[in-house]
């Protein structure tokens, strides 16, 4: 009997429920990089419970984890960059995924919503094979679509495959775990209007509007 792929794992639950009574609005002031993010983005930090124990470990605030999104986002030449969202789960990794608008064209696709997560703390990489550091890229999900309209997902084939019971499942598509909150991410673009180009900085990615460049 074939199964559609799960696309969230029940464990995170209770974390993202104590992650939404930290402030939504606050988080990213002391980010160096807020021209990235929305004027109406959605943050949330990890509970202010933890915030003593997690400042004496060295765990990443969200305005760590936004600066450090905006560095690999550019290594993956995502343009136009907009965070709009940014969400602190625990599990098996603990750390933010980070939800932005933004373009990249990629084997004949283009992309333009994109899910980045990024590890808290070393001593929040569970499980073995993620990289053993605070600010490490532990997922990377892109929707988008081809030339001709159809849907595109990065990794392929995308969340809704339908698996048989003797087929593979590749290391990729265990990224769909991690698409938390789906119908969230996809109406991104419906949610947060879109931020314009700004000529005057001569970079590959954008900032938004209504957000001052820190120094």
């Amino acid at each position: 009997m074939s199964r559609p792929l799960r696309t969230g794992a029940l464990f995170f639950l209770a974390c993202l429920a104590a992650a939404c009574a930290s402030s939504v609005w606050a988080g990213q002031e002391g980010a160096r990089n807020r021209s990235f993010v929305h004027p109406q983005a959605r943050i949330q930090d990890y509970p202010e419970m933890f915030k003593a124990e997690f400042e004496k470990k060295g765990v990443l605030t969200a305005a760590e984890a936004i600066d450090r999104a905006v560095e690999i986002f550019r290594k993956r030449g995502v343009g136009r960059l907009c965070i709009c969202e940014v969400t602190w789960i625990a599990g098996a990794v603990s750390g933010y995924l980070v939800d932005a608008q933004g373009d990249l064209s990629f084997e004949g696709g283009h992309y333009s919503l994109f899910r980045l997560g990024i590890t808290d703390s070393p001593q929040g990489t569970g499980y073995a094979g993620f990289p053993g550091s605070a600010g490490a890229e532990f997922v990377f999900i892109a929707k988008g679509r081809s030339a001709d309209g159809r849907p595109l997902w990065l990794p392929p084939p995308g969340p809704d495959t339908v698996f048989t019971p003797n087929m593979d499942v590749s290391e990729g598509m265990l990224a769909y775990e991690y698409l938390l909150q789906r119908e969230r991410f996809e109406t991104l673009t419906d949610r947060y209007p879109p931020c314009p180009p700004a000529p005057d900085r001569p970079s590959p990615v954008l900032p938004c509007a209504g957000n001052q460049a820190m120094p």
